[in-house]
């Protein structure tokens, strides 16, 4: 299948081919043979194989028409083949994802994991992608996918898979990533952060101030007087840079936003700004 090779490599996804690596992944997914998992990129099988013998039912969706028919011919009964994009279906139901998905959509994918309510998935990831979903505030990793990530997930990097273990094999470092869905997130509203965090990275090494000038219009669909209110209840946290703002820091901006755009009717946001969030807001100060 040369011609997959070639389009597979344009997407960015390294076939796994070692069945030792397969069985190691499938074993730190702790599946139990009464799961519903589901795989983005299949390729060759080399894991899906596994993961037919330890769960009830394997979803596995392949974008790759002749890949697809591949599948198609092996005998796992417990396997569903889903043809199409896996950034533009709807989810099965399911317990877990875990997969060797196309390096190209590992953002796409972890956003969508974190919306469709998937309790937990181990994916490989390209190494440095990895860390951003663990990076502290500050460093060049940071950015919008760390801050969704942590307010809705935990995340545990389980160690690094050797570049042989692939074919071709790719030409970064890969590591296996277990993410855990929170039993409660630590936002209050997921919908607004989300869209907070959204607008503030836009602009990522601007001013809160001066990013959400621009962003806050495009994002919420808010006018000038709105933007202006809503820089004057951050306060001192207006003048922070995008990229230096930690987790609570952002949730507390997210709840004025929220609160602004409650009285003006413009949003209905369920609760409100707590009485810390007032207070650090108030200060500018970070909480320890």
């Amino acid at each position: 299948m040369r011609g997959t090779s070639r389009r597979r490599r344009a997407l960015g996804q390294h076939f796994l081919v070692d069945e030792g690596i397969a069985a190691e992944i499938v074993r730190m997914a702790k599946l139990r043979g009464r799961e519903r998992v589901l795989e983005i990129g299949p390729g060759y099988g080399t894991l899906t194989k596994f993961l037919c013998y330890s769960s009830e039912l394997v979803y596995a969706v392949e974008k790759d028409k002749r890949l697809f028919r591949y599948l198609r011919r092996r005998p796992w009964k417990n396997l569903v083949l889903i043809e199409g994009d896996a950034l533009k279906i709807d989810f099965p139901e399911v317990d877990k994802l875990v997969s060797n998905p196309p390096f190209s959509i590992s953002s796409g994918l972890i956003f969508k994991f974190l919306e469709e309510g998937i309790e937990e998935g181990v994916i490989t990831l390209q190494r440095e992608f990895a860390h951003r979903l663990t990076a502290e505030p500050g460093s060049r990793e940071y950015g919008r996918l760390t801050l969704a990530t942590k307010a809705l997930a935990k995340v545990e990097i389980l160690g690094e898979v050797p570049r042989e273990c692939f074919s071709p094999p790719p030409k970064v470092e890969i590591s296996l990533v277990r993410i855990t869905r929170r039993n409660k997130p630590l936002v209050e509203n997921k919908d607004v952060f989300l869209d907070v965090v959204k607008a503030l990275f836009i602009h990522r090494g601007k001013k809160v101030k001066n990013s959400f000038e621009k962003s806050l219009p495009i994002v919420f669909d808010v006018g000038k007087s709105e933007v202006e209110r809503i820089i004057g209840e951050i306060g001192p946290l207006s003048h922070r840079k995008v990229y230096s703002l930690t987790l609570d820091e952002v949730r507390e901006i997210s709840e004025v936003v929220a609160s602004v755009l409650n009285r003006d009717g413009l949003r209905s946001f369920g609760g409100s700004l707590s009485t810390s969030g007032r207070q650090h807001i108030a200060s500018g100060k970070p909480r320890g």
